[in-house]
């Protein structure tokens, strides 16, 4: 099945909301987004790579139909606001230490690479500082699909030989069928 980005952006937040204090809202990051008072936090898919070159199958099956599959590596940049951000954020990183939150992840196809540091992002608003903190995470998903390009179930092949006037010399067709 291909990938559903909105499955795995359900899937993400469900564990960002499991590991936050509790009360704490989570909301996906969206720019000019209404955003709930201090403090929250938001989650941000921020790049999709495919990583090396899809795998394709070698002979399509009966219905001329080719499975391939790919590895595909996306970051999520989550962001603390507010009070503490710092400690908010360690503790996201830290939980992605813990096997069940390993366990989870990975039935809903989500794979833990690694995560990048923490950066205190603190800045200006209505002229008042807000506390703020950014963690990248690395994550990696499959990418499974398919192709249909067909398959040919009978080739027909001509061969024509002429001399060195233009004659011909041999003329022949030959079929050839799938069993």
């Amino acid at each position: 099945m291909a990938i559903n980005f909105a499955l795995v952006k359900n899937s993400l937040y469900t564990w960002a909301v499991s590991v936050v204090p509790s009360g704490m809202p989570v909301i996906f990051y969206e720019p000019n987004a209404p955003r709930p008072t201090v403090p929250y936090v938001t989650l941000y898919l921020n790049s999709v790579v495919s990583v090396g070159q899809d795998w394709t199958e070698a002979e399509a099956d009966s219905t001329g139909t080719v499975d391939m599959k790919g590895d595909r590596q996306f970051t999520l940049q989550v962001q603390g606001y507010g009070n503490d951000p710092l400690t908010v954020l360690e503790n996201i990183r830290t939980s992605l230490q813990k096997q069940t939150v390993l366990d989870t992840l990975r039935a809903n196809g989500i794979a833990f690479y690694q995560s990048l540091n923490i950066g205190d992002i603190t800045e200006l608003v209505d002229s008042q500082f807000e506390r703020r903190a950014q963690l990248d995470i690395l994550f990696g998903i499959a990418q499974i699909y398919t192709d249909t390009p067909g398959y040919f179930d009978e080739i027909e092949v001509q061969e024509i030989i002429e001399n060195q006037i233009g004659d011909v010399v041999y003329d022949e067709t030959i079929t050839i069928t799938s069993p």
